[in-house]
């Protein structure tokens, strides 16, 4: 009886944030030649949605040092590809690779969860940080959980939240909803300064006209 030979690993690796191998090592690790694998890919009834996001057209130099065609394929963009790979010995090979797409996830998952709670990132930012950095802020004692600030140095003084954000980013999590939303709060808030210091105005100019002005 022939010995049917299994490779000893998929070949999987990190890009741009989330696991993928290629059409060259899903050929290699299948034991089938690249142009059909890569046949097989153009031929995939999916959405152009789905394709774009799970086959990314790349290149790779070959013996002779010329480039040559090749997906990057995601995990879905595999399980996908390998549907039409039938048999006892690619059922296997289709659990091995899954197996270590699994692994590899898990892997990115937990460095990203490292990272996050690193104590290289700078992100301690505990109450008193205001009393320190903005002399102008005043804390209410009862909780210790609420800080009252003049409107008008509101825009210039530091803001951990910011802070918070910035250093997400620069890890290379996408926070770019919770920016949004800061921004958002900062906008309304200015506008209703704004607002107020109309009234303010407002009841000023009637004051000394000899109105009054009732809120």
């Amino acid at each position: 009886m022939a010995t049917i030979p299994v490779l000893s690993q998929p070949e999987i690796t990190i890009s741009n944030g989330r696991a993928v191998t290629t059409s060259f090592a899903v050929a290699e690790y299948f034991c089938k030649r690249h142009d059909n694998v890569l046949r097989a890919i153009a031929n995939i009834e999916c959405s152009e949605k789905f394709n774009a996001l799970n086959f990314e057209d790349v290149t790779y130099t070959d013996a002779k040092g010329e480039q040559r065609p090749m997906y990057q394929i995601t995990k879905n963009g595999f399980v996908f590809l390998v549907m039409g790979f039938t048999g006892k010995k690619a059922a296997a090979f289709k659990e091995a690779y899954i197996a270590e797409f699994d692994r590899m996830e898990k892997q990115l998952w937990e460095q990203k969860q490292l990272a996050l709670s690193s104590p290289a990132m700078n992100i301690n930012f505990p109450l008193s940080w205001f009393s320190e950095h903005h002399p102008y802020a005043t804390m209410n004692y009862v909780d210790r959980k609420v800080i009252s600030l003049d409107a008008s140095v509101l825009f210039d003084m530091p803001s951990p939240t910011m802070r918070i954000l910035n250093e997400l980013h620069s890890k290379g999590y996408n926070v770019d909803a919770a920016v949004a939303e800061f921004n958002a709060f900062k906008h309304l808030t200015e506008e209703m300064r704004r607002t107020l210091q109309d009234i303010s105005r407002l009841s000023d100019r009637n004051s000394r006209k000899g109105f009054s002005l009732s809120l």
